[in-house]
This record gives C-alpha cells, sequence and structure tokens, in this order.
C-alpha cells in the first residue's frame, strides 16, 4: 500500500488496530476515530485524498455520504 506515490490516510475506529496500523505503515496517516467525524476529515485534510475507502459496512455507508457530499459542496462556485 505504501510502495506507490499515493498519499495514503486511515481512520480506525478501534484505538488498538490504529497503534497497529501506525507502526506497520510508516508512510501512512493513520488516525484514532470515527469515519463520520468531519473535524477529524479537516484535520487530515481528505479532501485531498485520490480515492475514499471505508471499510465497515455502516460507517462505508455514511462516511462515503459525508465524503461525497463535503466535495459536492466545495465544487460549488
Amino acid at each position: 500500500m505504501e510502495e506507490g506515490s499515493r498519499d495514503v490516510r486511515i481512520i480506525e475506529p478501534s484505538r488498538e488496530q490504529a497503534h497497529v496500523a501506525a507502526d506497520a505503515l510508516k508512510k501512512t496517516v493513520v488516525m484514532h476515530g470515527s469515519g463520520t467525524d468531519m473535524d477529524l476529515f479537516n484535520e487530515i485534510n481528505m479532501k485531498e485524498a485520490d480515492f475514499f475507502l471505508a471499510l465497515r459496512m455502516m460507517m462505508r455507508i455514511i462516511s462515503s455520504l459525508l465524503y461525497w457530499l463535503k466535495n459536492m459542496v466545495q465544487k460549488k462556485p
């Protein structure tokens, strides 16, 4: 995941798993928190991400919608 030129950011709801991921992925921003937390999205500058993935069912639906809505609002003149 870290071999290409992509800027990778991970939001992990489990504090323990966030620490494990951060230790394993040195070139990746790993944050503990909720994928529905727009302040956290802003903190890690998600609007600059090349793409977005959510890996848990309910979080996938909610956070994907929030990400899409935020990008649509920012693109309006």
